[in-house]
């Protein structure tokens, strides 16, 4: 492993350093990881596809760093949020706050890279008299998104163009477009009759509004051994997560987005 990486303490950390370094730029950062550990990083901002930061140097006024990150068109994000939703374990890693990894990896699936392919994605400019490209106020910068992207891997989103709420609403969005899609195939008009369930009432009413689909025959008939309607047969409604949906009486937190997770696993276990 590059020296350089050891200033980070998780995969997306020491990454980054690793990328940068693959562009040639090995010795040129080594020569800012001073800088950023000593504290001469000021005013860091990240913000989509740009990098803003103070860094004092051997004068009294600090250098103002600015780096650029080249980011993903809004095409490019439509197409790589279609692909990921999917994959019904990224999908639902991501909504529980979980960064996969090798989520680039499904990125690269669609021809699109997550990550910096090469120096041109990066530009970066040091207010400094330092020609070097990078030069030590811009390298200690690096470092500190590093050692940011620890902190957070969804910055990664954000550094190509993409707030991560951005990210979930859109996964969510096209979610959603697939259970309405699947609903209006699966629809039955006949109206129902209350049942019990393994869960509440309430519960129970919840699946049918948010699968469009009303219950043409109650328990009680089935247990007793009633014929099904022969002229319009019950469909298989599109599984959902509504037993999760109330957080009322939940044993997990009211801000964990457990129906999310659980709506994008039972979907895409139906494909298995």
């Amino acid at each position: 492993m590059a020296k350089g990486n050891s200033f980070s303490n998780t995969w997306w950390g020491r990454h980054w350093i690793s990328i940068l370094e693959s562009f040639g730029w090995a010795n040129r950062l080594e020569r800012g990881r001073r800088y950023a550990r000593n504290g001469s990083v000021l005013e860091f901002h990240i913000e989509p596809g740009k990098i803003t930061a103070k860094v004092q140097g051997s004068r009294s006024t600090p250098y103002k760093v600015t780096i650029k990150v080249v980011k993903l068109t809004r095409k490019e994000w439509q197409t790589v949020l279609k692909h990921l939703s999917t994959k019904a374990l990224y999908a639902a890693k991501l909504l529980s706050g979980d960064m996969p990894e090798d989520i680039a990896a499904i990125f690269q699936e669609v021809g699109i890279s997550l990550l910096p392919a090469d120096d041109s994605e990066i530009d970066a400019r040091c207010s400094c008299p330092d020609f070097a490209v990078p030069c030590k106020h811009i390298a200690a910068v690096h470092y500190i998104v590093a050692e940011e992207l620890d902190k957070d891997p969804f910055l990664v989103f954000k550094l190509r163009g993409m707030e991560k709420e951005d990210v979930l609403n859109r996964l969510l969005k096209f979610d959603d477009r697939k259970r309405k899609s699947r609903n209006g195939s699966n629809n039955i008009t006949a109206q129902a009759k209350p049942s019990t369930s393994l869960f509440s009432g309430t519960t129970a009413s919840a699946f049918a509004k948010e699968n469009n689909t009303a219950i043409a025959y109650s328990l009680e008939d089935f247990w007793s051994g009633k014929p099904l309607p022969v002229s319009s047969p019950p469909a298989a409604p599109f599984i959902h997560a509504t037993a999760f949906a109330d957080t009322k009486n939940a044993f997990w937190s009211k801000d964990f987005p457990l129906a999310q997770i659980m709506q994008a696993i039972y979907r895409g276990s139906g494909k298995m």
